[in-house]
């Protein structure tokens, strides 16, 4: 394949793909890196979006950037949805604690220390 038919095939060259799929997930990357309430709102999908992106380029122009970009941006919006769930030490603090009256009673005699 030529270097202009790469080219011409490459999502990152045209006009208004290149403000869909590259400048406005680009931004907001940005915006979310400063407004921390809304980064994984903003991050994941545009991480998605320019992993797909990537992809589809790859597809079409078959550059090696593309290839290690593509994955990348997808692996990056995994670990940001990973990192935005809750750890399980942060879901025991918000679970109700319910205890039964036989595991009170049972405590309570066996140490007068102990008791709930």
């Amino acid at each position: 394949m030529s270097e202009q038919s790469r080219k011409s095939r490459n999502l990152e060259i045209t006009g208004a793909s290149a403000v869909l799929l590259w400048w406005l997930p680009v931004a907001a990357l940005i915006v979310g890196a400063n407004w921390q309430e809304l980064t994984l709102l903003l991050w994941i999908p545009a991480l998605l979006v320019m992993g797909a992106a990537c992809l589809a380029s790859t597809a079409r122009c078959g550059r090696v950037h593309c290839y290690v970009t593509g994955p990348l941006f997808l692996l990056a919006a995994v670990y940001v949805a990973l990192r935005g769930l809750p750890s399980r030490a942060d879901a025991a603090r918000h679970l109700p604690v319910h205890h039964s009256g036989h595991n009170r009673a049972r405590l309570s005699r066996g140490n007068p220390s102990r008791q709930v």
